[in-house]
């Protein structure tokens, strides 16, 4: 009687099974990386088609131009000055991408510099560097290089998010509702650890630069907001450190601001409009100009946009008299009723669905006079005289500060515009008086 043994292990069909299923676990995400490389490669070979580029704008959403056709964003603009002046091989690239944060620059950078071999390299960065953590391991780092990590991260990302968001509804627009998660999950470092951050990388991208024979130029932001203070100061130290050009937006658009307000220059949420960014330009041209880099005249008034400006949109400036702040000017539509919010803060705010006034503040207090630490006016449409002006025939007005503000070393202000028939019409931006 015959015996027959059985297989004590596994057969060869199920190993090439299990091989096969193991190869396509490396291959794919390897022919993914591949493809995406290669594709970007092309991409980026057609963009540096017509040569070496003159500068290379490198940055966040500021750069990319958010709210904008492309042809409105700084860095085409700069181009169209510098054919409009006669400056040859004026080509001006693009590389602002909304969300990105210091260290990606870095990272991204020198692919950049071999690609388009800049002379001048302009960055303007660091604004997002609270929420783009920089990964602080190796192979953190490693896995931040492959486009395909990124792709999936972004697409987990956005699932997640979009999860959360439908869990944890929020009508909140200064606070995504996401926000408390990722902070949850992740944990978030002090600010002076993100700070040394930011300087890191900036000294990391102007060692880059000048090693690749371009100019580096370091710009602040424009605005007063604390996410750009902080990111400003980062560009000032590491501009002093390294001696690399400054380019200082903020204070260069102070005297903008004062003409014509926010709201004239700047979307809602702090991104500039077009003729913001044409007054960039032209800042940035001159420095240029400083550097001799162009052989050209400076521009003599880089504010003129500022005269193109549609008055539709309401001006809100610092009513001064001398040094002193009297109260705010205003300039807008005719017969508007204008309130004057004021506060030691910042505290924004926006429009319900029902068109309603509510206010995105950190706390609910109602403003009065003399305003405690965190008081905010109520947005709410209480008449009060002291507070409210009738626009004349020409859309102007003036609202006086109290003489109790005068005692008070940091003061905001906000404009509700009211049509006594249609009601609500607009909500100015936060200016700041003091």
């Amino acid at each position: 009687m015959s015996s027959h043994s059985t297989p004590s292990g596994p057969g060869p069909a199920w190993r090439r099974r299990a091989l096969a299923i193991g190869l396509g676990v490396v291959l794919v995400p390897l022919l993914f990386e591949l493809g995406l490389r290669v594709g970007s490669l092309f991409v980026e070979r057609a963009r540096a088609a017509s040569g070496a580029a003159f500068v290379l704008c490198q940055g966040d959403s500021n750069t990319y131009g958010l709210n904008l056709a492309a042809s409105e964003a700084y860095p085409s603009a700069l181009e169209a000055l510098l054919r409009e002046r006669g400056v040859a091989d004026a080509e001006v690239v693009n590389r602002g991408v909304p969300g990105k944060a210091s260290w990606i620059l870095a990272n991204e950078l020198e692919h950049d510099l071999q690609t388009y071999a800049p002379r001048v390299v302009v960055v303007l960065v660091g604004v997002n560097d609270r929420n783009q953590l920089r990964p602080d391991d190796e192979l953190a780092r490693l896995l931040e290089g492959s486009r395909f990590v990124r792709m999936v991260r972004r697409t987990l990302s956005n699932v997640s998010e979009t999860a959360y968001a439908a869990e944890r509804p929020s009508d909140d627009p200064a606070r995504p509702p996401t926000t408390p998660a990722i902070a949850l999950r992740f944990g978030r470092p002090d600010d002076a650890l993100v700070d040394r951050w930011t300087r890191e990388e900036l000294r990391r991208i102007v060692e880059r630069v000048r090693a690749s024979g371009a100019t580096p130029f370091l710009m602040t932001y424009f605005d007063v907001l604390p996410s750009m203070h902080s990111a400003n100061a980062a560009a000032e130290d590491v501009a002093r450190e390294t001696g690399a050009k400054l380019v200082d937006l903020r204070a260069a658009f102070a005297p903008a601001f004062d003409q014509v307000g926010r709201d004239a220059l700047e979307f809602d949420d702090a991104h500039l409009r077009a003729v913001g960014n044409r007054i960039l330009a032209r800042v940035l041209f001159n420095a240029l100009v400083e550097e001799h880099l162009i052989d050209a005249a400076p521009i003599e008034d880089v504010l003129e946009p500022l005269g193109s400006i549609d008055l539709r949109l309401p001006r809100v400036t610092p009513w001064r008299d001398g040094d002193a702040v009297r109260g705010v000017e205003i300039r807008f539509q005719p017969g508007l009723r204008a309130q004057l919010l004021l506060s030691r803060q910042p505290g924004a705010t926006a429009l319900r669905f029902d068109g309603t006034v509510r206010r995105v503040a950190p706390k609910q207090a109602m403003g009065r006079l003399p305003l405690r630490t965190d008081d905010v006016l109520d947005a709410s449409l209480r008449a009060a005289a002291e507070f409210t002006r009738t626009l004349d025939d020409g859309g102007e007005g003036r609202i006086a500060l109290p003489p109790d503000a005068e005692a008070v070393t940091s003061l905001w202000a906000s404009i509700v515009f009211v049509d006594d028939e249609k009601g609500l019409v607009a909500v100015s931006n936060a200016l700041r008086l003091r």
